[in-house]
């Protein structure tokens, strides 16, 4: 079976009462998609996601995030795409994580105010099969890092609260895996809210006939951790 189909126009939305916030997708430009011998296969296109907040939910960017991907081909056996996600805001994170005990979410509990706005890259080649992950080891990086924001420590409350701007330089991680090793890096900086530099390496399951790629509590987990803070 050998189907083709070139996507002119999409728009979405979608919503869940049980979730903070929704979203639209729009579609951007008419990539082709192929499925054939099991295969789905996706020409390089962009998608516009823009958050759509249902009542109650704590103040959040309502820009659009942009993924755009220049590659992106999935089988029973193997996932391959590389791309790019741009606009994404903490606030969105933040508004997620609201709970009834924090219904501003955990930043405004934390005594933080601000926006910070990241790009996240990635490219992967991951085995989702036994034989597969054997023939041909994975190899994937994924990336995030601040393009823009602060945010500003506050303290006390009402006319008397105080905000004092972190002066964030630079917030990035980074996941690399090869085979069945896994790199984390984190990187913090900040003129009034500390520094910090995280690397650890630990080791995941490949596919079984029976489970899919899984961190063992087994795994062994080697890192180092440098912080300076106020």
């Amino acid at each position: 079976l050998d189907v083709r189909l070139r996507l002119d126009e999409l728009a979405l939305k979608g919503s869940d009462r049980n979730l903070p916030y929704g979203a639209e997708a729009s579609l951007q430009g008419n990539p082709e998609v192929r499925w054939s011998n099991g295969s789905l296969d996706v020409q390089a296109g962009r998608l516009l996601l823009t958050p759509d907040p249902a009542p109650g939910t704590p103040a959040m960017s309502r820009d659009p995030v942009t993924l755009a991907w220049d590659q992106l081909r999935w089988s029973e056996t193997e996932l391959v795409t590389r791309g790019q996600a741009q606009g994404l805001a903490l606030s969105w994170l933040n508004a997620w994580l609201a709970t009834p005990a924090a219904p501003q979410g955990p930043l405004p509990a934390a005594g933080l105010a601000g926006e910070l706005i990241f790009q996240a890259d990635w490219d992967v080649r991951l085995p989702l099969h036994q034989q597969a992950a054997t023939a041909r080891p994975a190899q994937a990086r994924i990336a995030l890092r601040r393009t823009s924001g602060d945010l500003a420590l506050v303290t006390g409350e009402g006319p008397r609260a105080e905000r004092i701007a972190a002066g964030v330089s630079e917030v990035s991680t980074v996941l690399e895996l090869a085979g069945r090793t896994l790199d984390a890096q984190l990187r913090w900086q900040s003129q009034n809210a500390g520094q910090i530099q995280a690397d650890v390496r630990t080791e995941l399951a490949p596919p079984t006939p029976d489970a899919t790629w899984a961190w063992p509590g087994t795994a062994p987990l080697q890192g180092r951790v440098q912080a300076a803070l106020p």
